[in-house]
């Protein structure tokens, strides 16, 4: 277009990314043509003279870059039906299945409180980096990817509280370094990892206040440096040996706002964590092994109904029943179920799920069948009465 002579791009909607540079230059070498040509966006440039713009003012980032080999891509529109504006997309009380699939460029505060959302796949928000807060309270997530929130690094806060997690996969918090916030309470989480909390260095507040968390690994909290509030009550913990180091940090650390208290056994029970001397938290026969690996999200069962536990033997003998329990402890070493009523042994995997099993006394009762692969998985027993 040597010969034009005349071009007005005045009053139109701009976008000066770095695919709009061009403009500038062509401008600038043509003085005389689309005089006053200004940006329209993004909010920075609003209102400047292309023509006076340098190129490396002409920037793109992620989904901004919307000329790819000639073909234009459009930035993503507000979702329907949430409202967007000033980074924030409101997607309060919609009726919401899933988190929308795209948000605009620049979004740094996601709103999806009161949504039907159950599931959070894996990198659902890995697209938009610049997220800031995002709130997911009161949905019914019951499942989250490891990897959910992976690339989140300049998130601050994370809100999940009101859901049906049970579960918080090993690396779900992996990379949010700058995370300050994180509310986890009223939740069925039943566990936590030892490593869980370990890359939260900027955290200031962690509430897991009416979970269903029976026991801490020591050590969960030592990477959360900057922790100054925790919330911990409504758990039914088991205060023993094994929750010792709870008590001692939180005697370090007073911290603890909410009156975490235990739950069993019964010689702790309704008494507040953080008033209780050290050596109050004992074990006493069996119960050092049922919190034992607390931190591999394993709590076992506790002792059965109607029968004794001291250390790993289980003794149910002569006691007039039918069936072996179904909850006998994953630690057991010896089951003494001599002198009861049991008619047949079943093939229902039972030893299977008793993998430090040597022992096992079934004198004296009422056999009159074993069913074929009864004893699968028992591979230790080597005593068999």
């Amino acid at each position: 277009m040597f010969r034009l002579r005349t071009l007005r791009l005045s009053d139109n909607l701009l976008h000066c990314d770095c695919q709009l540079s061009w403009l500038a230059r062509y401008l600038r070498h043509s003085p005389r043509l689309a005089q006053y040509t200004r940006c329209h966006s993004p909010n920075h440039l609003k209102g400047q003279n292309i023509a006076d713009l340098q190129d490396q003012e002409f920037k793109c980032s992620g989904l901004a870059e919307r000329a790819i080999n000639g073909e234009c891509i459009s930035e993503p529109q507000c979702p329907h039906p949430c409202r967007c504006g000033d980074g924030i997309v409101d997607c309060r009380e919609k009726g919401l299945s899933k988190v929308p699939d795209h948000l605009p460029e620049g979004t740094t505060e996601l709103r999806l409180e009161q949504n039907e959302i159950v599931e959070l796949p894996t990198k659902v928000f890995a697209a938009h980096k610049r997220l800031r807060r995002i709130d997911l309270s009161n949905n019914k997530i019951s499942k989250i990817a490891s990897d959910a929130f992976q690339g989140l690094k300049a998130l601050t806060s994370l809100v999940l509280y009101g859901n049906k997690i049970k579960d918080l996969p090993s690396g779900v918090f992996q990379g949010l370094v700058s995370l300050q916030l994180l509310l986890l309470n009223a939740n069925e989480i039943s566990c936590i990892r030892k490593d869980t909390f370990r890359d939260l260095h900027s955290l200031s507040l962690l509430s897991l206040y009416d979970n269903n968390i029976q026991s801490l690994a020591n050590g969960s909290f030592d990477s959360l440096r900057s922790i100054q509030t925790l919330h911990l009550a409504r758990n039914p913990f088991i205060c023993d040996c094994n929750l010792k180091w709870l008590a001692e940090y939180l005697h370090r650390n007073p911290i603890e706002t909410s009156g975490a208290r235990c739950d069993t056994p019964k010689r702790m029970q309704r008494r507040r964590i953080e008033a209780l001397k050290d050596e109050k938290f004992k074990c006493k026969g069996q119960e050092e092994f049922r919190t034992r690996h607390a931190g591999d999200c394993v709590i076992d069962n506790a002792c059965p109904s109607g029968c004794t536990c001291d250390g790993t033997i289980v003794d149910c003998s002569g006691k007039g029943l039918k069936e072996i329990p179904r909850d006998v402890p994953l630690y057991t070493t010896e089951l003494l179920f001599h002198d009861n009523e049991l008619g047949r042994i079943k093939s229902d995997g039972l030893f299977g799920r008793l993998p430090n099993l040597i022992r096992l006394d079934l004198r004296r009762n009422q056999i009159t069948g074993i069913e074929e692969n009864s004893f699968e998985g028992a591979s230790k027993i080597y005593e068999l009465y």
